[in-house]
């Protein structure tokens, strides 16, 4: 169960800085378990995380889940199947569904990894049930 102590936070009235503790308590709780990782990595990942959450209507905690499952927060990651980047995705196998989110260097962006993973993989029965 992931504990980051929110419910003082719950009634605050400004949303921002609601969103900035919240994402602070994040970074916190995820640096203490993944030590490896370096903190702008993680801080950068947890932004991320909130802005494509956000815009996909995604909980962005599901997001930091699949990206501590698949990387353990480590940019450079690499599998033996050749996935690469924070979500392990497969740029090269779909090197034009990339080309909008920078080709290669869509390995390291989340917003890329979520559309791609399951908006064009999964049915939008499996993606409502992910976000409900």
């Amino acid at each position: 169960y992931l504990n980051l102590d929110l419910e003082p936070f719950v009634a605050q009235e400004n949303e921002e800085d609601r969103l900035s503790v919240i994402q602070e308590r994040a970074v916190s709780f995820i640096s203490k378990y993944f030590t490896k990782a370096k903190e702008q990595d993680i801080k950068e990942a947890v932004a991320q995380a909130f802005i494509t959450g956000k815009k996909y209507d995604i909980d962005p905690l599901l997001i930091l889940s699949i990206i501590a499952i698949e990387s353990s927060f480590n940019p450079n990651a690499k599998s033996a199947a050749g996935a690469k980047g924070l979500m392990q995705v497969h740029v090269r196998v779909h090197t034009s569904k990339y080309k909008r989110f920078g080709g290669l260097k869509a390995a390291n962006n989340i917003e890329a990894g979520i559309e791609l993973r399951f908006y064009e993989s999964t049915s939008k029965k499996q993606v409502h049930w992910l976000k409900d």
